[in-house]
């Protein structure tokens, strides 16, 4: 019966402090900075919100009117 040997010539597969150290600094610095995001909207938030609904509302008809004019002159594509 033989015994094996394990012998490690490389610390290569071994982490260094300084890398475990690096990637929890890294690591706190995502919390961190996912902690930092304000989830209560503000009153610019909101009213930056409505400008950008109201320009896609604006946006929408008038694309709608323009396909309901194509149609009305008979065109084949009605796309706007």
């Amino acid at each position: 019966m033989s015994i094996a040997t394990v012998t490690i010539t490389s610390t290569d597969a071994l982490p260094s402090p300084t890398r475990i150290g690096r990637r929890t600094l890294a690591a706190l610095m995502l919390c961190a900075g996912l902690a930092a995001c304000d989830l209560n909207e503000g009153p610019m938030e909101k009213a930056g919100e409505s400008v950008d609904e109201a320009a896609t509302d604006a946006g929408n008809s008038i694309e709608d009117q323009c396909e309901k004019a194509k149609d009305s002159l008979g065109m084949q594509d009605t796309r706007c």
